[in-house]
């Protein structure tokens, strides 16, 4: 199949650069996000619940946000970490948390 590829008259031509659609067929690892800051946050809607669970259950509840140290700096905060506020941000299932 590699060769088949290397062959190929049809190339793509995608809009964006990308890991996987940068014109060749191999792929390497890297970064799929955007470089920037993340914390580690609880979401305001979970802390009434955070607060009766043992240590040892709370990274289950924890969410990395793409903030920094500055913009967390007024945020309340719950056994040691940071609270987004929930007019601030929300949480799916499917896409994880987001910025309202």
């Amino acid at each position: 199949m590699a060769l088949w590829l290397e062959q190929a008259a049809v190339q793509g031509n995608p809009d964006h650069g990308s890991v996987w659609l940068d014109g060749a067929w191999r792929t390497y690892p890297t970064s799929l996000r955007q470089a920037g800051y993340t914390t580690t946050v609880l979401l305001e809607q979970d802390v009434q619940t955070i607060e009766k669970l043992p240590a040892k259950l709370l990274p289950r509840y924890t969410v990395p946000l793409v903030v920094n140290s500055k913009q967390t700096k007024g945020w309340k905060r719950c056994r040691g970490y940071p609270v987004a506020p929930a007019d601030a941000w929300g949480y799916s299932e499917e896409i994880g948390a987001y910025q309202r």
